[in-house]
C-alpha cells in the first residue's frame, strides 16, 4: 500500500470536515452522574444537609427519600450520634450510602451519661437514674463494669424446685435488703440461665416466670434432650454466682442497681474520679434497622452502648445455645426452635437484598452486634471489629427450618471481620452464627477470647422439622 501524499492527506481532511459539517458536533461522552451528598452531624438540625448546615441522621434519611433516595450518599461528620430511637431504613430508603466523611469516626450511641455522683464513706459513688432507665451495664471510661456479684453457690444447698430453689437462708441472701433486685446466674454444660428473684420466704427463693419455668426440664417444650441441660436436671450443679446486691458490692469495678431507690452504686477502681470519669450506660435497644431494604451500603460507621432490654424483664435470660433463648409462657414441644429468640443488636438487617456492612466498629454492646434475619439475602458483613459485646458479634438467619420463600436466607457472606471478648455476660453466645440458611459464606474472620464457640452454623438434631 502506497503512503499519501500530502494533496491525498488534504483531500481526506477536506472530506473528512465536510462529513462533521454535514452531521453536526458529535455529542460529548455521557458521564455517570455523580451521587447526590447529603450532611449529617451529632448536633445537626438543618433541613438542606449541606455540610455548612448538616442535618440529624432522620434529617439526612428524610432527605434522601425527599429525591427519591437512589444514588445518595450520605456522610455522617466526627462524633457520636446519641439516639433515642433507632435509625429505621425501609424499602423507600434503597439505594442510599451511609458513610463517615473523609476522616470522620462518627459513632451512633445508645448510651446515656450519668452524672451527679456523690461519694459515699465507704468510698462508693451514687448517682440517681432518670426514670425510664435500668442499668444493666455500666462503661465507665470505656472500661465495663461488673454487676456485684458473689461465689458459687453448689446444689447441696442451692437446690433447683419447680418454683425457684432452696438456699436463701443459708447463703445470706433472705437478710438482705432487696434481694428481689438480684439474679441467679446458671451455668450447665453450655447452657447459660439469668433469672431474677421475685420473692423469698424463708429458706426458698421463687424466681420470676416464666424465665424459670424455661429454664427447667418440665415445659415440655423443647423436647426430651434437651431436658439433660437444665437448672433441675441431674447435671445442674449449683449457681454459679447470685448477683446485683449491695451486700456484693466488695471489688473495685462493681456496680449495683437499686430499683426502688433507682439509683446505681459504684467502687471506682484506683485513679478514677466521679469529677473526671465518664460513666454510660446503654439505653436504647437497637441503633440501625434495615427492614425491607435493598442496595444501601453502611460503611465505616461506630455501633456503641445498645441495650439488650429482655434478660431485665421476667422473660430473662434462660439460654438454649448460641445466644438464643427460649421465650413465651406457652407452647407445644418444637424441636426446630420457633420459639426462641435471638438477642438484641445493635444493626438489623430484616428481608434485605444486597446489603453491605463495611469497616464498621461495634463496641460496648448489652447485646449482640449485627442481626441478618428474615429473609435477608446477597447481603455482606465486611472489614468490622467487635470488641466487648454482652452477647454475639453477628446472627446469620433464623431458626425455622422450612421457611416461606420470602423468609428464606441466602447467599450472605460474613467474612475478614475481628471478632474479639464477646459474649462477655450471656457465655452461651458465639461469635459467629448461623441458622437454617442457604450458600452462606463465612472466611477469613479472626475471632478470639470467646467464653464458648467460634463460629455456629445450622440449626436442630435429627428432628423431623430439622
Amino acid at each position: 500500500m502506497r503512503p499519501f501524499t500530502p494533496a491525498a492527506r488534504t483531500a481526506a481532511a477536506a472530506l473528512l470536515t465536510g462529513a462533521a459539517l454535514l452531521l453536526g458536533p458529535l455529542p460529548a461522552a455521557q458521564a455517570a452522574p455523580s451521587p447526590k451528598v447529603l450532611h449529617a452531624a451529632p448536633h445537626g438540625s438543618g433541613s438542606r444537609c449541606t455540610q455548612g448546615r448538616p442535618c440529624s441522621v432522620e434529617g439526612a434519611r428524610n432527605a434522601a427519600r425527599a429525591v427519591g433516595a437512589r444514588d445518595v450518599r450520605v456522610e455522617l461528620a466526627d462524633g457520636t450520634y446519641e439516639l433515642d430511637a433507632p435509625l429505621r431504613l425501609g424499602a423507600q430508603d434503597s439505594g442510599v450510602t451511609w458513610t463517615a466523611a473523609r476522616g470522620a469516626h462518627p459513632v451512633l450511641s445508645g448510651g446515656r451519661t450519668l452524672t451527679g455522683w456523690s461519694v459515699n464513706a465507704d468510698g462508693t459513688w451514687t448517682a440517681k437514674v432518670p426514670g425510664g432507665i435500668t442499668p444493666r451495664q455500666l462503661f465507665v471510661d470505656g472500661r465495663r463494669a461488673v454487676r456485684a456479684r458473689g461465689g458459687a453457690c453448689a446444689a447441696a444447698v442451692c437446690d433447683a424446685t419447680k418454683s425457684g430453689m432452696t438456699g436463701a437462708e443459708k447463703t445470706g441472701i433472705a437478710h438482705w435488703a432487696r434481694p428481689t433486685d438480684a439474679e441467679a446466674v446458671i451455668s450447665v454444660r453450655w447452657r447459660n440461665y439469668h433469672c431474677r428473684i421475685a420473692a423469698v420466704t424463708g429458706d426458698l427463693m421463687t424466681f420470676a416466670q416464666p424465665c424459670w419455668t424455661n429454664s427447667a426440664s418440665g415445659t415440655d417444650r423443647t423436647g426430651p434432650s434437651w431436658d439433660t441441660t437444665t437448672v433441675d436436671s441431674a447435671r445442674y450443679s449449683g449457681v454459679a454466682h447470685f448477683e446485683n446486691a449491695r451486700e456484693l458490692l466488695d471489688t473495685p469495678g462493681e456496680f449495683v442497681w437499686d430499683s426502688a431507690a433507682h439509683t446505681v452504686t459504684y467502687l471506682p477502681r484506683a485513679g478514677e474520679s466521679p469529677r473526671r470519669s465518664r460513666a454510660v450506660t446503654p439505653v436504647t435497644e437497637g441503633l440501625l434497622v434495615l427492614d425491607g431494604a435493598h442496595d444501601v451500603r453502611v460503611s465505616g460507621i461506630g455501633f456503641a452502648y445498645a441495650a439488650y432490654r429482655q434478660p431485665d424483664t421476667d422473660e430473662g435470660y434462660a439460654g438454649t445455645q448460641a445466644g438464643l433463648t427460649l421465650t413465651g409462657a406457652t407452647g407445644p414441644v418444637d424441636h426446630a426452635g420457633r420459639f426462641y429468640t435471638k438477642p438484641a443488636a445493635a444493626l438489623t438487617v430484616r428481608a434485605g437484598r444486597h446489603v453491605v456492612i463495611d469497616h464498621g466498629d461495634f463496641t460496648h454492646l448489652g447485646g449482640a452486634g449485627v442481626t441478618f434475619e428474615r429473609g435477608t439475602q446477597v447481603s455482606t458483613l465486611t472489614r468490622s471489629r467487635f470488641t466487648d459485646l454482652s452477647s454475639g458479634a453477628a446472627y446469620i438467619g433464623d431458626t425455622e427450618p422450612r421457611p416461606a420463600p420470602e423468609l428464606t436466607g441466602a447467599r450472605n457472606t460474613v467474612s475478614y471481620n475481628t471478632v474479639s471478648r464477646t459474649g462477655v455476660e450471656y457465655t452461651d453466645s458465639v461469635g459467629i452464627w448461623a441458622g437454617y440458611e442457604a450458600g452462606t459464606v463465612i472466611d477469613h474472620n479472626t475471632l478470639d477470647h470467646l467464653p464458648y464457640s467460634g463460629i455456629s452454623v445450622g440449626w436442630g438434631w435429627n428432628q423431623p422439622e430439622a
